[in-house]
């Protein structure tokens, strides 16, 4: 009898410890689950942020509900330059937070777009454009002595009007609170390694003359008046804001440039994506330089140029063999040659050979339309984002 009731315990104490264990089990996979189902709300809920403009009323911060109140989710949008970092989180201290871009450059698409200067685009020997093209009234002639090594595909020209498309209406206060944030408290820049969370909120950092050495990553504002970055500096996600700005060669890294006067990068260097130049001036001579061999990943935009009819003051040259690999804004006279890749939108073009200048004239350039890119937030267009990457 001993045994029987000794075997027994034992039994049923085996029983309810394997019920026990099946119970946990299913409790870890049902948290397990539940956990999985938050994050996918979040997703849920930047998927509504890529499409829904109005999901922002007056502030760039709101809540959703996307099923019960269980899954109220609190979504924060903040322009990072031109682009936006946009973070969402729930009640349970899950965070996602990404860098966004627009799904179109603007509501034109086009791979070419020359302003009507009263005479025709002329393709020189080399230059080839691939995509929807905007050109003058006037159309397009073709110069050179091989016509086999020019062209524009997806053929016929549209005609563009006597102005670039459109900014978007808030660009300029956007432009203007990216300068601001140099007044706000800064510490000057001491030389060594910092990194700043993106969920932390930015921060802002004064460069002095002697500083061209720079290890910064995350949300930080650099600022300063005449900014060299050495080819030994580490710069990812950083805003750079300065009068002028020099990208000397060697330089690899993500920056967003804002300068209100001249931007050089130097051959060889190397501004990977998502970067981007952004020059705006009241002095009427905004500038922008790519040197050979060097390439730029994200954007170029030069705006406040003064009419210049006779092309003496260029505000974009583009050099052989240097890539632009995004959007081109040009609200100025340009001379290109080198890659484009994107988007370029001109105000108006030339070619110089043998010390000659040939108005409206692409020479040595390939420009080609490229919709798998996520554009900046610059001109008019339909609000569709698209994810660029993961920051937090």
């Amino acid at each position: 009898m001993p045994a029987v009731l000794v075997i027994s315990v034992l039994v049923m104490t085996v029983t309810a410890m394997a019920i026990s264990l099946v119970t946990l089990d299913g409790k870890a996979y049902q948290e397990y689950c539940k956990g999985k189902q938050r994050i996918l709300d979040l997703e849920s809920a930047l998927a509504v942020y890529r499409y829904d403009s109005s999901m922002f009323h007056t502030a760039d911060s709101s809540y959703i509900v996307l099923y019960d109140e269980d899954s109220e989710i609190r979504i924060s949008r903040k322009p990072w330059g031109l682009y936006e970092y946009v973070s969402v989180s729930d009640r349970y201290e899950n965070t996602v937070g990404r860098l966004y871009g627009r799904e179109s450059d603007s509501c034109h698409e086009a791979a070419f777009w020359l302003c009507d200067r009263n005479r025709a685009l002329t393709l020189d020997t080399g230059a080839v454009i691939d995509g929807p093209v905007y050109v003058p009234p006037n159309g397009i002639n073709y110069s050179g002595e091989d016509t086999a090594l020019m062209s524009v595909r997806a053929y016929p020209a549209k005609v563009s009007s006597a102005e670039l498309p459109r900014v978007e209406d808030d660009f300029n206060e956007r432009i203007q609170k990216v300068f601001m944030s140099g007044d706000e408290t800064t510490m000057k820049y001491t030389g060594s390694r910092i990194h700043r969370c993106f969920s932390s909120g930015p921060s802002v950092i004064m460069a002095s003359r002697k500083d061209s050495v720079f290890m910064l990553s995350g949300m930080t504002v650099l600022h300063g008046e005449d900014i060299v970055i050495s080819g030994k500096s580490e710069m990812h996600d950083v805003i750079i804001c300065a009068e002028k700005v020099t990208v000397r060669s060697g330089f690899r890294g993500c920056i967003q440039i804002f300068s209100r006067d001249s931007v050089t990068v130097e051959s060889g260097a190397k501004l990977e994506w998502p970067s981007g130049i952004c020059v705006t001036t009241h002095s009427g001579f905004p500038y922008v330089e790519l040197h050979k061999g060097c390439s730029v990943s994200g954007y170029v935009a030069v705006i406040g140029a003064e009419p210049d009819m006779e092309l003496r003051y260029p505000g974009y040259v583009q050099q052989e063999k240097a890539k632009l690999n995004g959007l081109l804004y040009a609200d100025c006279s340009c001379d290109i040659e080198g890659d484009i890749t994107g988007a370029a939108y001109v105000r108006d073009c030339f070619h110089i050979e043998d010390g000659i200048k040939y108005p409206g004239t692409i020479s040595s350039a390939s420009i080609t339309r490229d919709d798998k890119l996520a554009f900046p937030v610059l001109m008019e267009g339909r609000y569709a984002r698209k994810p660029i990457k993961r920051l937090l």
